[in-house]
This record gives structure tokens, sequence and C-alpha cells, in this order.
């Protein structure tokens, strides 16, 4: 899915259950059906997902599993100039 990167913050805490969380939390933009403008929703990427280097406002494809989790996050492919 084609998003737009609007921001990201590193998460390292400790939940109510007493398990480690870490991970980076993406701040992203999209359109949906539905919506004038665009749809915006922070996304959960745990340690351990390839994460490269972005720049806010960058477009990226995250790829989703089956159960709707961040399973891949990269680039957004360019479109050609017409």
């Amino acid at each position: 899915m084609k998003m737009r990167l609007l921001g990201a913050r590193e998460l390292d805490f400790k939940a109510n259950d007493g398990s480690q969380v870490k991970g980076m939390q993406l701040f992203v933009a999209y359109t949906a059906e539905n919506v004038v403008g665009e749809m915006s929703d922070k996304l959960f990427i745990r340690d351990g997902v390839d994460l490269p280097q972005f720049k806010v406002g960058e477009a990226i494809e995250v790829a989703f599993n089956n159960r709707g989790k961040v399973e891949s996050v990269k680039p957004a492919a360019k479109q050609a100039s017409q």
C-alpha cells in the first residue's frame, strides 16, 4: 500500500504485562475510499523488520501480513515523467 511518511518515533518500553516493546512508530497518510483528501494513521514496526532510512514527506510502500501487521517497508516506486 502506497503511503506518505509524516513522521516517526522510536519505541522502547515495558508494557503493562511486563513484556518489552521495541520498534518504531510511523505516522503516515494515504488516499482512501470515501475520504476527501488523505486519511492518516500510525503503524507499529516491530524490531527486526528492515526499515531503510526515509525522509519525512517521502512516498513509501508498506506490505502487511494476513493479520494486518507490517511485514515490510520500502521506498515507493517513482512514477515515470511524462
